[in-house]
């Protein structure tokens, strides 16, 4: 991907603004809090910013039993929950809002081994489930996916020295959100490999801050296409 579709026009003021105390939340920390504290959406979906989808979809009350179609839902996870085989091999069962509903989508080991990174609260995904009867219910179980979250963080070094410090504190919170870096004394703008994207974790945010400064850490949603 190239760096001049990601980077804002603010990209270049960063360090300037005067650093305060307060958190800044993002779109995506109002939509969390609307979530648990209403159950729903008021201000903020963050389905509404999500990439275009590339296939047509649906949602998951018109899925039938009837047929082996196949299902394409974009779809923001709520909750996870992980469990271990009898073989100790992880599996998970996410909560997947389609906008309209909440299911439990099953993610069997060989998907979780392939998709684990995108699989965190938060995210926007483009999934695709089969649908199987379970005690006289429907039961979706995940195939494939695809991020279509469009949110990039910015980060401004004082230097490529800076770097391997930041390539560490971003690996501890592996994602789909791509990282843009600014040199500060270079002016030299570059996208890190995609072994460094992260997900919106408070944790690593907030030690981002601190470390390089809260006006050097922004994360932006940039529409680009598929």
């Amino acid at each position: 991907m190239a760096s001049n579709t990601l980077l804002p026009d603010e990209l270049a003021s960063l360090g300037r603004r005067k650093t305060t105390t307060q958190t800044n939340r993002t779109a995506t920390d109002w939509a969390r809090l609307e979530r648990e504290s209403l159950g729903f959406w008021l201000t903020y979906s963050p389905l509404m910013t999500a990439m275009k989808p590339p296939v047509e979809t649906t949602h998951f009350q018109t899925i039938s039993l009837e047929g082996n179609q196949t299902n394409y839902l974009v779809c923001y996870i709520e909750q996870i929950r992980e469990f271990k085989t009898k073989r100790a091999q992880t599996m998970a069962v996410i909560h997947a809002v389609d906008g309209y509903t909440t299911e439990e989508v099953v993610v069997f080991p060989q998907q979780y081994a392939a998709f684990k990174r995108s699989l965190y609260i938060g995210n926007v995904l483009l999934i695709e489930v089969k649908v199987q009867e379970r005690e006289g219910d429907r039961q979706f179980v995940l195939e494939r996916l695809r991020p279509l979250g469009q949110d990039v963080l910015f980060v401004k070094l004082p230097s490529k020295n800076d770097l391997a410090v930041l390539e560490r504190m971003l690996e501890s919170a592996p994602g789909d959100i791509p990282v843009v870096v600014r040199y500060a004394d270079t002016n030299e703008t570059k996208p890190l490999p995609g072994i460094y994207a992260v997900q919106q974790e408070e944790e690593l945010m907030a030690q981002l801050r601190i470390r390089f400064g809260e006006a050097n850490i922004i994360l932006k949603n940039v529409p680009r296409s598929n």
